[in-house]
């Protein structure tokens, strides 16, 4: 019986070990041959007439995971301060469905708002109290004067009720 149970766990271990190097591999070829290249993005803008850049687009871009920073428009400077997109926010991988755009009316001036569903557990699915929670991030950002994302600033995040949008109580 204990070799029986030693053979599924070294079954389940491998199994698991085997996703986690496939993920990766899949990862790393998004990063590096998937999408647009600077130049093919400024082409493309050039063609359809489009050249003004977004600067949520390229946030919004420079928080995914499957995102190479060089082929976006951010500066240098946004590129040392973040390194990578954990480092904008830090607690990213634990958020699912991120979406936003540009908020008018919580502050006095257009700023990036970003709300993103925190990610259930396994156990979660099975608890009749848990409460769909979702966090909105408020950012400034700062552009230079070719219109590339240069900063982002937090200035505000709360956790809400997914559903109604209420804020969670602490």
């Amino acid at each position: 019986m204990v070799k029986v149970i030693k053979k599924i766990v070294i079954i389940v271990l491998v199994v698991i070990a085997l996703y986690i190097v496939a993920k990766n591999v899949f990862v790393y070829i998004i990063r590096e041959y998937g999408g647009y290249t600077l130049e093919e993005r400024t082409y493309n803008g050039m063609i359809t007439g489009y050249t003004e850049i977004d600067p949520f687009n390229e946030f919004d871009a420079a928080l995914s995971k499957y995102e190479k920073w060089d082929n976006l428009f951010v500066t240098n400077n946004f590129k040392q301060k973040f390194k990578n997109y954990r480092g904008i926010i830090n607690d990213i991988d634990n958020y699912e469905h991120l979406l936003g755009g540009y908020d008018y009316e919580e502050f006095d001036k257009k700023v990036i708002y970003i709300s993103a569903e925190k990610k259930k557990t396994f156990l979660d699915f099975f608890n009749p109290d848990y409460d769909d929670i979702s966090t909105e991030f408020y950012f400034d950002y700062k552009v230079d004067d070719k219109g590339w994302l240069d900063d982002v600033t937090l200035l505000k995040r709360v956790d809400v009720l997914s559903i109604t949008g209420e804020p969670v109580s602490e």
